[in-house]
């Protein structure tokens, strides 16, 4: 009688622990609401940044002609940029001289058919080729190959980064290989990789706005997914859903069955859901996409109060101009940072356009015009957030 006692006990524990985990991945931290119509048409964001801020224009030459920004990452003092219309990263001091580049096209070891992805480590640059469904990394400074993977024969891959000594996949709801898992992780491609978030039964069927897309704030991290208005967080070597966005517009609908006629299925005006995230140490910025002319909105969230700002397109920052957009394209250690391409800034905001609160900022945004062509590469903003 004793030793049945003894096992009751045990498969109660067993399953208290398995309704445990099962609660941690599947319910929900703290709601976040969205009204449209309680948008600011321009938010003033100088409340929540500081007076200092960088200008940054991006050194141009004849082995440094970047076409888009498509990502960009900061890491011991470099500016990593990757451009998929050339198929480069290319390497940028703080101050935007160029450093270096890595272009590899091809099909032999270390090259790549599609810049597909990158991140950086201490130590190494990253790249996935979605074409060729494989993993190269190269050494900095020199940019030497150390190796390569057929990385997409174990797991498929929607995103990449690396945080504190691990590199972290995403996976956008596709079962190949090592199981149906959102994201993994790995220190070196010789180790098993840790497996998060399971899929659940049924797929969200979505239009990919933004796809996968993860946002860095000192040892943690944020996780969206195309078709899933839950924001998920990595922390301590957990993930589960931290937030979920909760809707006063409509939301569309897929009577089609297809996501491709989304637009053609709803009418202007519709939430197709979470476009974009980053995070700071008191807001997540949450881009939200809909359908029609006016397609996106920002909902800044205070993760202090709960609060939440809505704003429809764009935002300034008076302390700097009144008329010059922000934009958060990238938060990296509590530092915003946006980029216009140089011809937005000679043709929409040259100086004489603009409106200056101080002197110094229109001193440091003039000397940085007076050479700035049409051609050039982008220009960065770095703001410092509160």
């Amino acid at each position: 009688m004793k030793i049945n006692n003894k096992i009751s006990l045990i498969i109660m524990i067993v399953f208290a622990m398995s309704c445990t985990e099962k609660k941690k991945e599947d319910v929900v931290e703290k709601i976040i609401y969205f009204d449209s119509q309680k948008n600011i048409k321009l938010y003033d964001m100088k409340d929540i940044m500081d007076s200092t801020f960088l200008i940054i224009p991006l050194e141009t030459n004849n082995e440094a002609l970047i076409g888009e920004i498509k990502k960009l990452e900061i890491r011991n003092n470099r500016i990593y940029v990757m451009d998929q219309m050339s198929q480069s990263v290319y390497i940028f001091d703080m101050d935007g001289k160029y450093l270096n580049k890595k272009m590899a096209i091809g099909q032999g070891p270390g090259e790549y058919v599609n810049l597909s992805y990158m991140t950086v480590t201490d130590s190494s640059l990253i790249v996935i080729d979605h074409f060729m469904g494989k993993q190269i990394e190269y050494e900095l400074p020199s940019l030497k190959l150390i190796g390569e993977e057929r990385i997409f024969e174990k797991i498929w891959i929607n995103e990449v980064f690396y945080l504190n000594g691990y590199i972290y996949y995403m996976n956008e709801y596709n079962d190949i290989g090592t199981g149906k898992f959102k994201l993994y992780s790995r220190k070196s491609n010789t180790e098993d990789f840790n497996k998060y978030l399971p899929f659940s039964e049924e797929r969200p069927l979505s239009l990919g706005i933004g796809g996968t897309q993860y946002a860095i704030n000192g040892d943690e991290i944020s996780l969206v997914y195309m078709g899933n208005d839950k924001i998920y967080r990595l922390r301590d070597g957990q993930a589960y859903p931290e937030y979920e966005m909760r809707y006063k517009d409509e939301k569309v609908v897929y009577n089609s069955g297809k996501v491709e006629n989304v637009f053609s299925d709803n009418p202007s005006g519709r939430v197709i859901g979470i476009g974009g995230i980053n995070e700071s140490d008191k807001y997540l910025f949450i881009d939200i996409s809909f359908t029609g002319e006016t397609s996106l909105y920002t909902c800044l969230y205070n993760k202090h109060d709960g609060s939440t700002i809505i704003y429809q397109k764009s935002a300034i920052n008076s302390n700097f101009s009144e008329y010059m957009n922000i934009k958060a394209d990238r938060i990296i250690d509590n530092r915003l940072i946006c980029w216009y391409d140089a011809s937005v800034i000679v043709h929409l905001f040259p100086p004489q356009f603009l409106s200056f609160t101080n002197k110094e900022y229109e001193r440091r945004y003039k000397n940085m015009c007076e050479n700035l062509k049409d051609e050039d590469n982008p220009v960065l903003f770095i703001y410092n957030l509160k």
